[in-house]
């Protein structure tokens, strides 16, 4: 392997990074949908990706967070190619591939992808979390039959761009399937679990069970900044911003 050189002032930048980094949290995204810059792409086109991947970028970074979990759904396999996404959010995929504190986590737009389905972590006050993207509510997400509807989908997105968020956000549609991800984080309690992080319906939610905590890390696409901060050292869980 080549020795890398870094020049004073480059370590004298990491070192300021790393002094500023609070390894007691965690920051979970979900739900970027990186594509192609067309209209398939729920994250942003052309005109503003590039825009929208540094305030994401900043975002992230200004929690300074020590882990960043990458909630699944991050990319748009269904609909195109990892070539096409590279060459549209070159900057995005060099933040999530090269900073050693992501770990993506794979969703049903993702599955291609080698990843984890889950993160589980242990805060100081004995409370035992889990993230997951929590697809597995929709049986249907995850066949052969539902993927080519998909990439029907997308055909038309480059015709008419965000379809899709139309009507996922029509209330039938989109409380449906809160209510079955807000049903599995409940049933994850019963199997021993305090904190249960889930995504997918890409809307931000947070709720107490009688010290039981749900929240859904919503999504960071057409230029949203949604996540959800965990705090190991003292359990404290909140949805940002």
């Amino acid at each position: 392997m080549d020795e890398i050189y870094l020049s004073p002032e480059s370590y004298i930048f990491i070192k300021k990074m790393s002094d500023t980094i609070n390894e007691n949290l965690i920051l979970v995204i979900s739900d970027l949908h990186l594509a192609d810059g067309t209209g398939t792409d729920d994250f942003g086109d052309f005109g503003v990706t590039s825009a929208r991947e540094t305030s994401l970028i900043n975002f992230i970074e200004s929690y300074h967070p020590g882990k960043i979990i990458a909630n699944g759904d991050i990319y748009e396999l269904f609909q195109v190619k990892m070539k096409k996404i590279r060459i549209a959010h070159p900057k995005m995929l060099n933040f999530l591939e090269n900073d050693n504190r992501v770990e993506l986590l794979v969703g049903n737009h993702d599955y291609k992808i080698n990843g984890k389905m889950n993160f589980k972590f242990t805060t100081k006050n004995n409370k035992y979390g889990l993230i997951t993207h929590g697809f597995e509510v929709d049986k249907c997400m995850k066949n052969s039959i539902s993927r080519f509807f998909s990439w029907i989908l997308g055909g038309i997105e480059k015709l008419i761009p965000n379809i899709d968020n139309f009507f996922a956000r029509k209330k039938f549609f989109n409380q449906t399937l809160q209510n079955k991800v807000r049903d599995y984080a409940i049933k994850k309690f019963e199997k021993g679990y305090d904190i249960v992080i889930c995504a997918h319906c890409h809307v931000p939610k947070y709720e107490n069970f009688n010290g039981k905590i749900y929240a859904n890390s919503g999504a960071c696409q057409e230029g949203r900044l949604e996540g959800v901060l965990i705090n190991t050292d003292t359990g404290i869980v909140q949805l940002i911003p």
